[in-house]
């Protein structure tokens, strides 16, 4: 499977130029607690439709969990469970 099949056209946003001024007043609006924009006592965060949307991909499967590195988290599970694991 390529990349592009993978994540649509989420690469094409290396080429967006971002508009400074624009950022500098997200910046001040993001609550890096919460993760989401505070307007007054109003949060706002984008919508998994919002993402789709923005990064033009289909989220099939919204739930889907990317991992930086691969870890088998079988062996450590099992020893915590106390149960055998077959390698």
């Amino acid at each position: 499977m390529h990349f592009q099949d993978m994540y649509s056209d989420v690469a094409h946003l290396m080429f967006v130029k971002p508009n400074d001024a624009l950022l500098k007043a997200m910046v001040h609006f993001w609550d890096p607690t919460y993760r989401c924009f505070t307007f007054n006592e109003v949060d706002m965060v984008p919508t998994i439709k919002e993402y789709s949307t923005l990064l033009h991909y289909d989220f099939k499967y919204p739930f889907r969990i990317y991992w930086k590195q691969n870890i088998d988290f079988r062996g450590p599970l099992a020893n915590l469970m106390g149960l055998l694991v077959n390698m």
